[in-house]
């Protein structure tokens, strides 16, 4: 929206400003706290949380460590490794990260790359939406329990982004993530019983509304959004319902627990061997987008041929399931499964 449209994988800009960077000298850069516009809308961000992140994450991957430093610098601060940047990557449509990535960096040497006034406030709205939203809620995005709590404080916090930091933005955004509010859904909602950091009475309304509220006879994958007026006051206990239990079922979960009150839980086998079972359920398709990304920029050093690139993915996805892991046991079992295959149909 704010950059206009990607007629391709390589955002043009971006790769202008990818060529231009050897020219660019990196201490010479300009952050958005020092901008008098920009300065004001970056007040309320936590600032502190990007730092402690920073340095308690150990298992924090390489972008996103990127991501967390780029932000913190815009924000006017020191990452705990110093000031610097790396060279541009590569960029994909398939992954917002690297744009939020690229945006922040050509911002913040805009003094030294040539931007019209068109670009150059489409990359600022960005580089203030990653700062303020997107950084700190893509980072949190992969804990499986905490993604209704998640999701809920997101919807809150785009809905204050439009009334006091940038209508045209956070309302483009609330109707994109109108399209993938699977946790707060009747079922998924369950997860919130697991997150430790949901409080023990919110756990304890979610449980009242999982015996009492019927649910829908059909339940949506995701829910409506309502009003945006109205969604300041939601909790979790207004997504559950005696759908929740569900969750459960479909997972063959044991839910004695549920009949317990949440403050004795985590004495509880039941519950114990539930919350490790969740803990491990991936609820981003981070790994996907990672996936189609290098597989396409492989096959366009190859071909661009998508007929190709399709018979790449299948022989991937074949391979995968005749090895699935890099155990020699299996490296062997599955050689040895293929040579057999291979004698019977010769």
């Amino acid at each position: 929206m704010v950059m206009g449209p990607m007629s391709g994988p390589n955002v043009s800009i971006f790769k202008r400003f990818q060529d231009h960077w050897q020219s660019i000298d990196q201490s010479q850069f300009e952050s958005g706290a020092s901008h008098p516009d920009v300065c004001p809308l970056l007040d309320p961000v936590d600032k502190a949380w990007f730092e402690s992140t920073l340095i308690n994450c150990k298992s924090l991957r390489d972008d996103y460590r990127e991501l967390l430093e780029l932000t913190l610098i815009f924000l006017g601060q020191v990452p705990p490794r110093g000031v610097r940047f790396l060279a541009p990557g590569p960029m994909h449509n398939a992954r917002w990260m690297s744009k939020g990535i690229y945006s922040l960096k050509v911002w913040m040497f805009r003094g030294q790359f040539k931007l019209t006034a068109r670009e150059e406030k489409g990359l600022r709205q960005i580089a203030i939406f990653v700062s303020c939203l997107y950084a700190k809620a893509w980072t949190l995005a992969p804990e499986a329990v905490a993604a209704p709590r998640h999701d809920l404080q997101l919807l809150k916090d785009l809905t204050m982004y439009m009334n006091n930091v940038n209508e045209d933005v956070g309302r483009a955004v609330l109707n994109k993530l109108q399209g993938h509010l699977w946790y707060l859904s009747e079922e998924l909602v369950a997860l919130a019983l697991f997150d430790p950091l949901v409080r023990v009475e919110d756990k304890r309304k979610i449980l009242t509304s999982l015996h009492t509220k019927e649910g829908e006879k059909y339940p949506v994958k995701r829910p409506k959004l309502l009003p945006s007026q109205s969604i300041t006051g939601l909790g979790l206990q207004d997504m559950a319902s005696t759908n929740t239990r569900r969750f459960f079922q479909k997972l063959r979960l044991e839910e004695g627990f549920l009949d317990a009150d949440p403050a004795t839980w985590l004495e509880l086998e039941d519950y114990q061997t539930a919350a490790a079972f969740v803990q491990r359920i991936a609820v981003i398709n981070d790994h996907a987008e990672r996936g189609v990304a290098l597989i396409q920029e492989y096959n366009r050093k190859l071909t661009r041929d998508e007929d190709q690139l399709q018979f790449l993915l299948q022989n991937v996805s074949q391979h995968r399931k005749e090895f699935p892991d890099t155990r020699k046991m299996t490296i062997v079992a599955g050689l040895a499964a293929k040579e057999e295959k291979e004698h019977q149909d010769g």
